[in-house]
């Protein structure tokens, strides 16, 4: 497992894409909880960002308050998307799923 601010980037496709969306304090406190989570393991999750770490995604968004927004975040497996789906709900956030066989027909 990595140290806590080890950069966790890598190269592959996850394959269960998720949107996330609410008010951007809550979209920050959800990215801060799966950052801090230790059961749930780095790699088996990605959040589409800007910002240097996810960490930092954050502490970025918690201060723009109620303004509505939304992230990609992709899993590695359904499990994996169903603990971060069941963490979303639990903040008020909207969360819609997809897994690339669902893609492939």
């Amino acid at each position: 497992m990595p140290t806590p601010d080890e950069p966790t980037t890598a190269f592959s496709l996850m394959p269960f894409l998720m949107r996330i969306e609410g008010t951007s304090t809550r979209l920050g406190l959800f990215v801060g909880m799966l950052y801090e989570d230790k059961g749930l393991p780095r790699d088996a999750w990605c959040v589409d960002h800007r910002q240097a770490s996810r960490k930092d995604v954050a502490v970025n968004l918690k201060p723009q308050g109620s303004t509505v927004d939304h992230l990609g975040v992709g899993a590695k497996d359904a499990l994996t998307a169903a603990l971060i789906k069941r963490r979303a709900e639990s903040l008020g956030l909207t969360c819609q799923t997809v897994s690339l066989d669902d893609i492939d027909g």
